[in-house]
């Protein structure tokens, strides 16, 4: 199999990788090390739901995400190239005594988490501008790279990405994390989960850009958290939770989220309001560390002449 990865042409073998896989068999990943130094390489049994998304995103890198360098299908398997990112992933960054390594700091302090936070925060709302929303927000797919007081954040498993139009499936939900959010969701009657866990649910359009903010709202929480609980705390308590307060903005923004109407304006006012920052450095911030994705002409040429 030939594939083009940074201007060069080469070859590929499967049977070379050591291949590994996590929670489906499905799916598997490992090391290239290609002529063009290392590349991170993910093998579907089965068109994953991302892969419209990485279509779109090849040569057109999103910013705190790993650059898509090749993508091939043949029909009944797909492989997906990857940039290979040095660094690790926040769940076993927070787990271990590499805190201060990877983030400058251990315990970490209000900057480290608003930084952590935005990079997250950019990339997801930059995402929904392309029409996609990411079901799987939790700290194994964030990834940390460049260690140090400016650390790099990156949201990795871009294949498990949907589409607004797309149907959606409960279990692309990680349930470990969002058990509380996934129950909010029954009880409000929205038509994604409605059905319950058990079941694919068709023709209808996932509300993943409520889900995410939603998501977010908590993920802020589960920052705020660090260092306050007991290592075996859950760091994302239900919504229905009284003892959770970011409950009371969560129900408060479901009148409108029911209504399908996107509530960033109002989401990040009270995101600022959370940090201790003023809403313009709030919204600087994310400017600085998640920049808008390039388009027009630049971007054209990226697609063509790029990877």
């Amino acid at each position: 199999m030939r594939v083009k990865i940074r201007g060069r042409r080469l070859e590929f073998d499967p049977e070379s990788i050591e291949w590994r896989h996590q929670s489906s068999q499905q799916t598997r990943f490992g090391l290239w090390k290609s002529e063009s130094g290392p590349v991170f390489v993910k093998k579907f049994g089965t068109r994953p739901t991302g892969w419209r998304l990485l279509q779109e995103l090849k040569g057109a890198k999103l910013h705190n995400s790993p650059e898509i360098l090749a993508l091939h299908d043949s029909g009944s398997v797909f492989y997906a190239f990857f940039e290979w990112l040095d660094g690790e992933i926040l769940s076993r960054v927070l787990q271990g005594e590499r805190r201060a390594d990877f983030l400058g700091a251990n315990p970490l302090g209000p900057d480290q988490k608003l930084r952590l936070f935005i990079s997250v925060y950019g990339f997801i709302t930059h995402l929904h501008e392309r029409g996609f929303w990411y079901p799987d927000l939790d700290f194994k797919n964030i990834f940390i790279s460049h260690p140090g007081p400016e650390f790099q954040v990156h949201l990795i498993d871009l294949d498990s990405c949907i589409g607004f139009n797309q149907p959606a499936d409960p279990h692309a939900v990680s349930q470990k994390f969002w058990e509380g959010l996934i129950r909010t969701y029954q009880e409000a009657g929205k038509p994604f989960l409605k059905k319950g866990l058990n079941g694919q649910i068709e023709g209808i359009q996932a509300h993943g850009l409520a889900l995410n903010q939603s998501m977010l709202l908590l993920l802020a929480y589960a920052l705020h958290r660090l260092g306050t609980v007991p290592p075996e705390a859950p760091l994302f308590a239900p919504l229905i939770n009284p003892q959770n307060p970011v409950s009371s903005e969560v129900k408060r923004l479901h009148s409108r989220w029911l209504t399908d109407q996107d509530c960033r304006r109002e989401l990040e006012s009270w995101l600022a309001d959370y940090f201790r920052i003023p809403l313009n450095t709030f919204r600087q911030e994310m400017a600085r560390l998640s920049p808008q994705p390039r388009s027009g002409i630049g971007a054209f040429i990226s697609r063509i002449f790029g990877s």
